[in-house]
Formats: structure tokens, C-alpha cells, sequence
């Protein structure tokens, strides 16, 4: 399928505003940086981080505040918060707790018990998380003027990511434009020799969605590396150095020019999102 040129397909001025979903803190800046650059001066910009709460209390998930990579939310904020600063974004933190950290409404057990569980599919217990932020996600999206509303597609199957697209669907209104992005790293993962496989075209297949057509728009690597290393507990997690990192950010190009890749849809029974 041909990438069309985002820019130039949607017509920004007809909507009052853009709204960004970041499962945890860091999303929106791997996977839209160039998209958020782009629409500066044509559209109001709002980022909406899921994943944000505060440390897991005394007798919570000790694997979880030791696993590799565990910083405190209160330096992810601050991270997330320059970041957000650097691209000049309007920007919403909500509490919700990582998958790694949520219970059972019924049984209080963890939900997500191992890389493998928060690597697959969605579970029932978990649908008192995914209805809350349904509804939170209502009052912040819905009922006001139209917007263009971009969700991760679930590329690298992380539950967190998987929940945002699930609730961006049922998001949709006349009034509100859809559009997916490719999940770094994942997607960049998923084409490396060595690494679990995953496509766009599995992650609609999730979703129980067809591909609609797919989109680009430019990206400054540099500069998107420049501000992703606002995030500094993450960036050595992520990537093992500095040029992997730039490798990650020119996994799509068109006409050899390094993109940001983003996806419509449509219903597996005719329709679009």
C-alpha cells in the first residue's frame, strides 16, 4: 500500500483540535513527535498520557518496583513534563496504574503477572480499568467541537497500548477522526532479525479492523531524539545506544526520507472509523 502525505489528505482546519493517546510516558514523543511538530500552527495539540499514578504502596508488586528500568512516576512526570515543554504541547496526566501494577476488581489478585501476560491479550479482569477510562476519555474527547483523535494501533501486543485503541474505537462519532500510529519501538522491533515478530496488519487483526489507508509525515530524527532523551530513565532501556535510537526513527521512510507512519480503518463489515 502507497503512504499518502498526512498533511496534505487531512484537512486540519476543519477540526477544533488534535488529542494524542500515550499509553505511558514516553509514547507520543517515540511515535508522533513528527506528526505533533508538524500541526503547530494549524491545530491546537493536546497529549493524554494514561499510565502516569504514583508508586506501588508497601506490600504491592515488589517485582514491579524491582524489575530493570523501575523509576519513580514522579521523575517519569517530570521527564514527560519537558518533553511536552520542548514541543510546545498542552499535555494531561491520569493515574491510572501500569498494567504490571492493576488488581481485580473481584478477586484482588494482579491482573498482568509476567512480561507474557502484559505482551498479549486483554483479560476480563481488567474491565473495570478499560470502562473508567472510557468514560474519563468521554468527557475529554466527546460532546465539543470535531477532532482528530490518534490512538496506538497495538504494534508489539503491550496490553496498555491494546486498551488505548480499544477505547479510541468506541470513542468514535461522527465528529471525530481516527487515525492510528505505528508503535515504536515496537514496530521497529518487529522488523529486526532476532526479535518477536508483529505488523500493522496483525495489530488491525487484533482489533478486528482492515486497514484503511495509511499515511506519513515528515520526521527531523535528530530533533526527535533530541527530545526523547528529556526522557532519561528510559532512553538506555529502550535502545542500546544513541544510534540505535536514530536505526528506531528511520525504520519508515518514503523516497528513502525517514516517516512517522499512521493508519485509518475500516469495519470488517464495510465502514469506516
Amino acid at each position: 500500500m502507497k503512504a499518502k502525505p498526512l498533511l496534505t489528505e487531512i484537512d486540519f482546519a476543519k477540526y477544533e483540535r488534535l488529542v494524542v493517546l500515550s499509553p505511558h510516558l514516553d509514547d507520543a514523543a517515540l511515535s508522533c513527535h513528527g506528526l505533533l511538530e508538524a500541526v503547530r500552527k494549524k491545530i491546537p495539540r493536546l497529549v493524554i498520557t494514561v499510565c502516569c499514578s504514583q508508586p506501588p504502596k508497601p506490600g504491592t508488586n515488589k517485582k514491579a518496583r524491582d524489575r530493570r528500568g523501575f523509576a519513580p512516576p514522579k521523575q517519569r512526570r517530570a521527564e514527560d513534563i519537558a518533553a511536552m515543554e520542548a514541543m510546545k504541547c498542552s499535555f494531561v496526566h491520569l493515574g491510572f496504574p501500569d498494567a504490571i501494577h492493576r488488581r481485580s476488581a473481584s478477586s484482588g489478585n494482579f491482573v498482568y503477572t509476567s512480561e507474557e501476560t502484559r505482551e498479549g491479550e486483554l483479560r476480563l479482569d481488567d474491565a473495570n480499568y478499560i470502562e473508567e477510562l472510557y468514560l474519563i476519555l468521554s468527557r475529554l474527547c466527546c460532546n465539543m467541537g470535531p477532532l482528530v483523535l490518534v490512538s496506538p494501533l497495538g504494534i508489539g501486543r503491550h496490553v496498555d497500548h491494546l486498551v488505548c485503541a480499544q477505547v479510541a474505537m468506541r470513542l468514535v462519532k461522527a465528529n471525530i477522526k481516527l487515525l492510528f500510529y505505528e508503535d515504536l519501538p515496537y514496530a521497529w522491533r518487529g522488523s529486526q532479525p532476532n526479535q518477536r515478530q508483529d505488523s500493522s496488519a496483525a495489530a488491525f487483526e487484533r482489533l478486528g479492523l482492515l486497514p484503511g489507508a495509511q499515511y506519513y509525515v515528515d520526521t527531523d530524527v535528530y530533533k526527535k531524539a533530541s527530545v526523547m532523551k528529556c526522557y532519561s530513565s528510559q532512553v538506555p532501556l529502550l535502545f542500546n545506544d544513541d544510534e540505535e535510537m536514530l536505526d528506531a526513527f528511520r525504520y519508515a521512510t518514503v523516497s528513502e526520507s525517514p516517516k512517522e507512519l499512521f493508519w485509518s480503518a475500516k469495519k470488517e463489515k464495510g465502514g469506516t472509523l
